[in-house]
């Protein structure tokens, strides 16, 4: 992966954390930027979904179009990434029950976790702590993984 990728994943993180925390001024900066430098699936689909979360609707659909259209065939573009950016926009319009109902079509992917695997759930959860590195400008990272692995362990017996 050269600069450019680089430059263009801390970008897309940047603006998604921007618009999470509500700095939507400098959501359509970084998101830009971003795009400039890289054209990937994962930099494509933050810069998207902070535009999203910053109420951008023409971008959005802009960009979730060419996501679409780039990645007709990919799961993890049909089933978790588009769902998310429309969600977000239905929130954005006031209507959470069909944000459910788009999100819902991940919940047969999400429910191999659920199903009281616990062992399965911890690994999972101890993969993303074992490399921090992997999630390094997350502003929600490492505290959530670190609740999840202990939730994992509910089902196996382990209360403590």
């Amino acid at each position: 992966m050269g600069r450019k990728y680089r430059v263009a994943g801390c970008q897309s993180t940047a603006a998604l954390r921007e618009a999470l925390f509500g700095n939507h001024a400098e959501v359509k900066s970084a998101a830009a930027i971003a795009l400039k430098f890289s054209n990937a699936q994962e930099v494509q689909f933050l810069a998207t979904l902070a535009l999203a979360v910053a109420g951008d609707q023409d971008q959005t659909l802009w960009g979730a179009d060419r996501l679409k259209s780039r990645f007709p065939e990919d799961s993890i573009v049909q089933v978790n990434y588009l769902p998310g950016i429309y969600g977000q926009l239905a929130l954005n319009h006031g209507d959470p029950a069909r944000t459910i109902e788009l999100l819902q079509t991940a919940s047969p992917f999400e429910l191999g976790l659920a199903q009281h695997r616990g062992g399965a759930a911890s690994a999972e959860f101890q993969k993303i702590l074992d490399w921090p590195g992997v999630v390094p400008n997350e502003p929600i990272g490492g505290a959530l993984e670190l609740l999840g692995l202990v939730r994992a362990h509910v089902p196996e017996g382990d209360r403590d």
